[in-house]
């Protein structure tokens, strides 16, 4: 049985958050018996922390762009939703990208204080890390920026300027 039209939010939304809720789970749990059992919190569990907030703000902002119409057919959208279903899927997607970046540094940490890393094996691991974090930031930099203006990118129906400057719409 095939999901299709307007059934697909419903299901795509219950997963983000499921597998959400079982990774807020599965964090509290390594949090509280890193503070209950050794009475320490480290580099590793703020990142993992840090990674489970963004994961939360994620899935938050693309349940709020699947109530302005994510998900839908573009014709099945009301025209004056359409800009803030764009905007939020954009907002969305440049939160998302870094849900991919982020938990890979609370990983180094952990490698880091678990074994007992060369002075090399840990650089290579942390320049790696922060370099997709790097990549990350500027890809979300990028999502807003890549247009003039930058509102275009979710209401394209609007005259915007030329870099001629004349307004014209566009093609």
């Amino acid at each position: 049985m095939g999901y299709g039209g307007n059934q697909t939010r419903p299901l795509i939304n219950g997963l983000d958050w499921t597998f959400t809720g079982i990774t807020v789970l599965i964090v509290c749990a390594r949090l509280v018996s890193r503070l209950g059992f050794t009475k320490n919190f480290g580099l590793d569990d703020g990142l993992i922390l840090f990674a489970l907030l963004v994961q939360l703000a994620y899935v938050s902002t693309l349940t709020a762009a699947m109530s302005a119409g994510l998900g839908e057919h573009v014709y099945d959208i009301p025209q004056e939703r359409l800009p803030l279903a764009g905007f939020r899927q954009v907002l969305a997607s440049s939160i998302g990208v870094w849900t991919f970046a982020l938990p890979k540094l609370g990983i180094v940490a952990l490698l880091e204080r678990l074994l007992s890393l060369r002075v090399w094996t840990r650089a290579i691991f942390w320049t790696l890390s922060l370099g997709l974090v790097a990549c990350c930031g500027l890809l979300s930099i990028f999502w807003f920026a890549q247009c003039t203006p930058r509102a275009h990118q979710w209401n394209p129906s609007k005259l915007v300027p030329r870099h001629g400057g004349e307004d014209a719409p566009e093609d």
